[in-house]
């Protein structure tokens, strides 16, 4: 085990060192965000340089940038330095039979559509006296994944497709499927174009559109269904991050869009928005939890919120 010693000596005030550097690009920066002189934060890195035997930064033209193996000692480091932020965040929330902190991100879709029947399984589950406390972090696919493997956040609850993930590793998250949501195309009556009759994507590219964010998933959909049409995809009139409010202003007669049919359903019932009836229908996105899989190991939190999931989607 004499290799793993160098790392068993690294201190709480050099990790953070370590982080800063990466995040700033640059010993003076992060010398004045912990307070110190350039000259002891160069120092600090040399010997910590020498005693793993590899260096963790190479100077580039514009800052300092994380060498391959750098950039996993970082990682690490950030993963340490948030687990004992959660450590203090859970020993405050802790009192007698209390159970706890769970931190769960989600996108907005997902707060206001998923996670009230998932959270009120998992209190269900509870008893009222030591029910765990949930703080939620709201945020996008990309920025949540980034949150999870830094371990800011304990899981995710997402609607992705297997190419949003791509990069990410998968060896130290796991990704477990809860269900299958349909992702249709709705229109205000006004807009709609009429009968019952299934509509080509061609046909649908002179529209006004709302849609998602181009570095989305169901954003990549839409413009891959107009390329199998042979047709360019159109340009947006309106573009929202929000599936939720991308609704809204289609129910407002803004123009045609895309979502999930558990959020356009009630639009539809009340026959504010028309279901276009695509030719070729749009793939279904997948929603999902995803957590990293040594917090499972430790965390009781984690595995609730999995019972809480499966049991709500089965």
């Amino acid at each position: 085990m004499a290799s793993d010693r160098p790392y068993a000596r690294l201190r709480f005030s050099q990790l953070e060192m370590i982080s800063e550097i990466a995040e700033t690009g640059g010993v003076r920066t992060a010398a004045e965000r912990l307070h110190l002189s350039a000259a002891a934060v160069s120092k600090s890195l040399r010997e910590i340089e020498r005693s793993l035997g590899f260096a963790l930064f190479e100077r580039r033209p514009r800052g300092m940038a994380a060498t391959v193996k750098g950039e996993r000692v970082v990682a690490h480091a950030r993963l340490l330095l948030n687990e004992i932020g959660y450590m203090a965040d859970d020993s405050e929330v802790a009192r007698p039979r209390q159970g706890g902190l769970i931190r769960v991100g989600a996108s907005p879709y997902v707060i206001a559509h998923v996670l009230p029947g998932l959270l009120s399984r998992l209190h269900a589950a509870q008893a009222a006296d030591s029910r765990m406390t949930v703080r939620i972090h709201e945020g996008h696919l990309g920025a949540m994944i980034e949150l999870l493997l830094a371990g800011q956040i304990d899981a995710l609850v997402t609607l992705y497709a297997m190419g949003d993930l791509a990069g990410t590793n998968t060896d130290a998250v796991a990704i477990e499927k809860l269900r299958d949501e349909p992702i249709v195309v709705v229109a205000p009556p006004a807009l709609h174009p009429g009968g019952r009759r299934k509509v080509r994507w061609s046909e649908l590219a002179d529209m006004p559109w709302i849609l998602p964010a181009a570095s989305t998933h169901m954003r990549r959909a839409v413009e891959t269904m107009f390329h199998m049409d042979s047709t360019m995809p159109p340009l947006p009139v309106i573009e929202g991050t929000n599936l939720q409010g991308n609704v809204s202003l289609s129910v407002a007669g803004l123009g045609i869009t895309i979502a999930p049919m558990t959020l356009a359903r009630a639009p539809l019932e009340a026959g504010t928005l028309r279901l276009v009836n695509v030719r070729e229908a749009m793939p279904s996105s997948a929603l999902a939890l995803v957590y990293r899989r040594i917090s499972a190991m430790y965390r009781l939190g984690v595995e609730e919120l999995r019972a809480a999931a499966h049991a709500a989607f089965a």
